[in-house]
């Protein structure tokens, strides 16, 4: 694929980041809601959560519309992304709702394994429809098209996972509240608004690169954020299926020897990778991207340090979440700062991802500041 073209489809991958920002935080929150209902009765809630979900959705589907449009039209002008890219953007951004709250279903009755394979079957099914468009018709609108059909096929089957038969599950007598009325209470808007910061910071950085470089160099760089993005992926299993244990009824009381064994892990899985990216980038450029990209070897030893940071960053905060710690909203100020660093200087790849290093590193001191302050305050 030509390096614009890339550009431009990392460019609309980011911006569907954002927009799902609302859908984690309410993966969070249903993690941490089904953890505080006994093992017994999740299977019934989870199926009682989907009628609610379903039944809001009919009764709002015009304001849905609605918004969806305006969305659209803000994205279309600011983003600089063409028409097939916004819709691409929303229609992957519904699709990818809906399979993440299956797939944190599964994590909220335990079983890892099967969220493990939804996962799995997603980026499989994407890698392959999209790979074989690639090859055959290297078209931007064919790959959306695959892309949104791959993720289709992953929710029928998601589903089949996680929705157990009503006549097998004892009736659970149990009201679900309006959605507006759940994003009222601090230990929902806390999760929300510090996720909002979590993303902003992977994202941000390609957003702004849209926007003041050049159509090849927004595929280069994309593929140097992507480089980072690798270390956050791996590890990603390990920080949710930790936060889960932190929001369980039944292990919380074990959530500090947790964290710190997440902490190594993710650090040893991360300095694993920053390996191959510092000592043999061009090898790592060209098994990932082509020779093409190997302009950005020089640099991918940078992307691996943030990658390393924000792994660890996104596991300080899921910790400080889990607690409904105010800390936890630093993600926004410091996204807010990130922000202001690179509009002000990005002349270079290596100015860009200086600043990001510099973000994740401010917040992984200012979450292991907060955390042993509140440790302390416990013991006292």
């Amino acid at each position: 694929m030509p390096l614009d073209l890339y550009g431009e489809y990392m460019a609309s991958i980011v911006y569907f980041g954002m927009l799902t920002l609302p859908f984690g935080a309410v993966n969070v929150l249903l993690i941490k809601r089904i953890g505080m209902t006994s093992l017994v009765h999740r299977q019934a809630l989870l199926n009682k959560i989907e009628s609610w979900a379903v039944q809001n959705i009919k009764q709002k589907l015009l304001l849905i519309v609605v918004v969806l449009a305006v969305v659209a039209v803000i994205l279309a002008k600011w983003s600089n992304l063409r028409l097939e890219s916004v819709i691409f953007v929303l229609a992957l951004t519904l699709l990818t709702l809906t399979i993440q709250l299956y797939a944190s279903a599964l994590q909220a009755v335990k079983k890892f394994f099967t969220s493990g394979m939804v996962g799995i079957l997603m980026t499989v099914l994407k890698i392959l429809v999209g790979g074989l468009v690639l090859f055959f018709i290297p078209k931007l609108p064919l790959l959306y098209l695959a892309m949104v059909l791959a993720v289709l096929v992953a929710v029928v089957i998601a589903r089949r996972w996680v929705i157990t038969s009503p006549s097998k599950l004892e009736v659970l007598k149990y009201t679900l509240s309006s959605p507006l009325t759940y994003f009222k209470k601090k230990h929902i808007l806390i999760p929300i608004l510090a996720t909002l910061g979590m993303v902003g910071m992977l994202s941000i950085d390609v957003m702004l690169v849209k926007k003041y470089f050049g159509p090849d160099e927004v595929g280069l760089y994309a593929s140097l954020s992507l480089l980072a993005k690798v270390i956050f992926y791996l590890t990603l299993p390990l920080s949710t299926v930790a936060y889960t244990f932190f929001t369980g009824r039944d292990s919380k009381q074990d959530s500090l020897k947790i964290l710190l064994g997440t902490s190594l892990l993710v650090l040893i899985s991360g300095l694993a990778i920053f390996v191959g990216y510092y000592f043999f980038p061009e090898l790592v450029v060209k098994l990932i991207f082509s020779s093409k990209f190997l302009q950005i070897a020089p640099v991918a030893y940078l992307a691996g340090i943030f990658g390393v940071g924000y792994s660890l960053a996104y596991l300080y905060v899921g910790y400080l979440i889990s607690i409904n710690h105010r800390a936890s909203l630093n993600t926004l100020w410091i996204l807010l700062l990130q922000a202001m660093a690179l509009t002000l200087y990005h002349q270079s790849f290596e100015q860009v991802m200086t600043i990001n290093i510099m973000a994740v590193s401010l917040l992984v001191v200012s979450c292991l500041l907060s955390t042993t302050m509140h440790l302390r305050s416990i013991k006292r």
